[in-house]
């Protein structure tokens, strides 16, 4: 499919360094956006760049503190730069605001794979269970299902 077949079906492909730079572009511009930081810091994360993901994320958290998506993500970004109490509390703070909607129950993995990374596993289990408990369905709860039998633990239904 040509470039222009794609414009006409409405799918525009664009560069990941041009969507940085945009979204750069909209955080300079407006700087109480806090979706323009959120989406700079997923793609950051899509980058698999999680150092650079944390800035904009904490500038979106700054701006807008009770949103679940960015602290979900922040977590995420957080855990792999091996920052693991700060990940394990950023994930936990998503449930201080959630009525534990299956969506962000993600964030009980985030948790439970830092409070492994921190020779935590009573913890991790509970976040692993409580995960299972939220999102039996999940795709990741077979992850979540091995996880809890490596640590030996037992796995809800």
């Amino acid at each position: 499919m040509g470039p222009n077949q794609s414009i006409e079906r409405g799918q525009i492909r664009v560069s990941k360094s041009h969507a940085r730079q945009e979204f750069q572009t909209a955080c300079r511009l407006n700087p109480q956006l806090s979706l323009a930081f959120q989406n700079l810091g997923l793609l950051e994360i899509q980058q698999h760049d999680y150092a650079a993901a944390e800035p904009p994320l904490h500038d979106a958290n700054r701006l807008d503190p009770k949103d679940l998506k960015t602290l979900t993500l922040l977590a995420y970004a957080e855990a792999p730069n091996k920052k693991y109490e700060d990940a394990i509390l950023t994930a936990r703070r998503v449930h201080d605001f959630n009525d534990h909607a299956p969506v962000y129950a993600y964030a009980h993995m985030i948790a439970a794979t830092a409070l492994e990374s921190s020779g935590k596993p009573d913890e991790a289990i509970k976040e692993y269970q409580q995960f299972l408990s939220e999102a039996p369905k999940d795709a990741r709860a077979n992850i979540a299902r091995q996880q809890l039998r490596q640590l030996g633990a037992t796995t809800p239904k």
